[in-house]
């Protein structure tokens, strides 16, 4: 994951992991991309509306993608996108999702667009757009709030859509729908492998510790959010998905109890996250002001001629056996723990030391080869390398 440098104001509907963590808002919508990845592996996908892009980084790592295109109205969510959840396999893009200019016709595998369609003025030519660039077998994944639950006088959503108009709505653009129901819930769960009910796929997400579900009940007008899986072929058929953690990640376990109004407050009013944990965020800070400045003195060094006569002589001597030098990397350390999560603040921080250390690591082999000190004698300029 990229380190993160440029920012992005929560405004109440955008979910920043960065400010979000630890709320219910954080676990709402996590979990629809969690569910989404199981559909995605090896196929072209198209996140319609990716705002912050934690959800396209979260398909590329759980769901193995051949490609994502991430697209989405805001320069400003595109551009801290791209510098924060970058990957050679994703790309984000300022684009309207209610004309999808430039992307070719039937090109993608998969689309998912969560709580963007409530937020649009033309929603038909957004249908429409979106089975312009879908296959003919492809795979439409969208969610909106449920108008029986959500609270009223959002200023950001020009429709709301009771569970009957969602339905209808998406039944006249596609031919088979499987609907699902979005709930906050605390569970205890006892079951044998022979159970006539549904199979229940677990879903675990790092290691926090609360579950949003995803159950298929048509008739439970209650759930806080409507979920439809969308297309023109026969679908499979949809377990229920559960999100279960197992470690307390910053989490308050009253958010469950909160009614959706109260959860909203919270998070826009700073319920989870920097205002919650500034020591955390204050050394995340810190961490990251160290890395910059390692990275830009490596930077110096390695676009310097004498790397590059260096570098060459390091190799000669390698294939001749007679090199001290071990590769550059740390000895005894493991970045795999922090691949294919979503990271909270806390694992953020330990990711961003981990990096100062290599960093460390590098400087400190150049600096112990005799061709650099040799080097530094003959420069006027010379490189003032920390070794703190």
């Amino acid at each position: 994951m990229a380190v993160q440098q440029i920012k992005l104001d929560f405004t109440g509907e955008r979910m920043i992991p960065e400010n979000n963590s630890g709320a219910a808002f954080y676990y709402e919508h996590l979990v629809r991309y969690l569910f989404a990845s199981s559909f995605v592996k090896g196929k072209r996908v198209l996140d319609a509306g990716s705002g912050s892009g934690y959800g396209s980084y979260l398909l590329v790592q759980r769901g193995k993608p051949r490609e994502i295109i991430g697209v989405d109205l805001s320069e400003e969510a595109v551009e801290y996108a791209s510098a924060t959840y970058h990957h050679p396999k994703l790309q984000y893009r300022v684009n309207n999702v209610e004309k999808l200019s430039g992307l070719e016709d039937e090109s993608f595998d998969v689309v998912v667009s969560f709580e963007v369609i409530e937020h649009l003025n033309d929603i038909d030519a957004y249908l429409h757009a979106i089975r312009r660039v879908l296959k003919k077998d492809g795979i439409f994944i969208v969610s909106t709030p449920n108008k029986n639950t959500y609270p009223d006088g959002n200023d950001y959503h020009t429709t709301e859509f009771y569970p009957e108009e969602f339905r209808d709505l998406l039944k006249n653009k596609f031919k088979h729908i499987e609907f699902l129901h979005q709930n906050f819930e605390f569970a205890q769960v006892l079951k044998t492998l022979s159970s006539t009910e549904e199979q229940v796929d677990k879903l675990h997400l790092a290691e926090d510790d609360q579950a949003d579900t995803f159950v298929p009940i048509p008739n439970n007008h209650n759930s806080q959010y409507l979920v439809a899986v969308c297309s023109n072929k026969e679908l499979p058929k949809l377990n229920t998905h559960v999100l279960t953690t197992q470690h307390v990640d910053f989490f308050d376990m009253s958010q469950g109890i909160l009614t959706l109004s109260e959860q909203f407050s919270e998070a826009f009013n700073g319920g989870g996250g920097k205002s919650k944990f500034p020591a955390v965020y204050e050394k995340l800070e810190e961490a990251l002001l160290q890395y910059n400045a390692l990275d830009q003195e490596l930077k110096h060094i390695r676009q310097s001629k004498f790397y590059c006569v260096w570098q060459t002589y390091v190799k000669f001597k390698r294939i001749l056996g007679i090199s001290r030098l071990t590769d550059s990397s740390l000895p005894g350390n493991t970045i795999s723990q922090f691949e294919n999560r979503v990271l909270t603040p806390q694992q953020r921080l330990e990711y961003l030391q981990f990096q100062i250390k290599q960093k460390k690591y590098d400087l400190r082999q150049i600096r112990s080869a005799r061709a650099y000190r040799f080097w530094q004698k003959l420069l006027v300029t010379k490189w003032d390398v920390s070794d703190s």
